[in-house]
């Protein structure tokens, strides 16, 4: 079906024209106003039209737009008042033909000039986006080239992942954990993706106290030369129980494994990382997986939180003692991460992400200097900011709802 156009000024014809539904006929143009009428009614409507093909003088309006199924375009002698300017809010996507798009860009020459600002503006973005990603990826591998990294607790979730991208990173790594057998694999495992690399196996337990941490300190002095980045990972958490639910042998151990066997790891390296920080040109760097949970008390994680928030205060006073000497600190708080150590539990684990991509994130923020870094981004940003500012007498009954229901829902299932 062609539509149909007024003889006065037929190369304006569809400049106003509406899509009405049945029955109905819309003004739109005092004088000369071209409307829109069911297919079925176009023989009387016809009177005084001539019948016009698109390609030869129908003009698409402003936006550009096609009749419906079923309606043409017509001359309405009787149309009276003035022009409806909200049809300039048709969206151009209602074009039926390919005729009527070139016709178009025949019409309406500032289409191309507004394209051309859209895509080069949408250009420049995806250019610095990428100039940026590639600036943050070199200047990671110059911050861990070479270097000799301590990985604490690295037999499996995050410190496997942060083993497996350090020595892609061209990293000197040693990694530490109980499970012998488990850092063997990862330590092979992360040779073989990186096609060669240098990894040092050093077994232990950093609840076996400060004897055994200088002990293993020593032999990997001996054996790979002075630490010169430690990433204290080693963390256990009880399980989402409650606090009355807990033993205390459970409460002792997570308080051992993520206050003080982050404090004693950080002890034995601080002496040697000053000495180094007066002497080479790159700083040390002693970063402590935290967690985002350390910035408020959360249901089933009282124990928990309470020691990563301390590791981080730990962080916080060795920063400032020792302000000026040549040594980064940096705290890492990530969110929910997808690894065996929060699998069993039930409740809900908003923007999670992978172990590969939080040891990626991990490594950018220590080799861009950051001193605190929680991530994700809406999880630190949105959700955690929210809750710091929001008043207890909101923040408790709010999360005791929370807890409560997803009490109920395990006991369900």
């Amino acid at each position: 079906m062609k539509p149909y156009a007024c003889n006065r000024g037929a190369r304006r014809s569809l400049y106003n024209a509406a899509v009405c539904p049945a029955g109905q006929v819309k003004a739109t143009r005092a004088a000369c106003a071209d409307v829109l009428v069911p297919e079925s009614n176009c023989t009387a409507a016809r009177t005084g039209c001539d019948a016009l093909p698109a390609r030869q003088g129908v003009v698409t309006p402003f936006p550009p737009f096609a009749p419906s199924a079923g309606h043409v375009a017509v001359r309405d002698p009787t149309c009276s008042g003035s022009c409806i300017r909200w049809l300039c809010t048709v969206i151009s996507s209602q074009c039926a033909s390919r005729s009527e798009r070139q016709l178009r860009g025949k019409m309406l020459p500032f289409d191309g000039v507004v394209l051309g600002v859209v895509l080069a503006a949408t250009a420049a973005v995806v250019l610095a986006v990428e100039g940026s990603k590639q600036y943050a990826r070199r200047r990671t591998r110059a911050c861990f080239a070479g270097r000799h990294v301590w990985v604490v607790g690295a037999s499996q979730g995050i410190g496997e992942a942060l083993v497996k991208r350090l020595v892609a990173l061209g990293a000197r790594v040693t990694v530490s954990a109980r499970n012998e057998a488990a850092l063997h694999r990862v330590a092979a495992s992360a040779v073989k993706l990186a096609q060669g690399g240098n990894v040092h196996v050093q077994p232990l337990d950093v609840t076996a106290g400060a004897e055994a941490i200088q002990s293993a300190h020593g032999a990997i002095v001996r054996r790979m030369g002075r630490i010169e980045i430690l990433i204290a990972n080693a963390g256990v958490n009880h399980g989402g129980k409650c606090f009355k639910e807990l033993k205390y042998e459970e409460i002792a151990r997570v308080v051992d494994v993520n206050l003080l066997g982050v404090a004693y790891c950080i002890r034995v390296c601080l002496n040697d990382m000053l000495e180094l920080a007066s002497s080479t040109a790159p700083h040390p760097v002693i970063a402590v997986v935290s967690s985002l949970s350390a910035y408020r008390g959360l249901p089933g994680g009282s124990v928990y939180g309470a020691s990563k928030a301390a590791a981080s205060h730990l962080l916080e006073a060795l920063r400032v003692e020792n302000y000026g000497c040549g040594i980064q600190f940096t705290s890492l708080n990530p969110g929910f991460v997808a690894t065996p150590a929060i699998e069993h539990l039930h409740h809900p684990k908003p923007f999670q992400i992978s172990s590969d991509t939080c040891a990626e994130l991990m490594l950018d923020a220590v080799a861009s200097g950051k001193r605190d870094y929680g991530f994700p981004f809406f999880m630190e940003h949105v959700a955690m900011r929210f809750s710091r500012v929001l008043p207890g007498c909101l923040y408790e009954p709010i999360l005791f709802l929370v807890h409560s229901a997803n009490a109920k829902k395990e006991a369900k299932s």
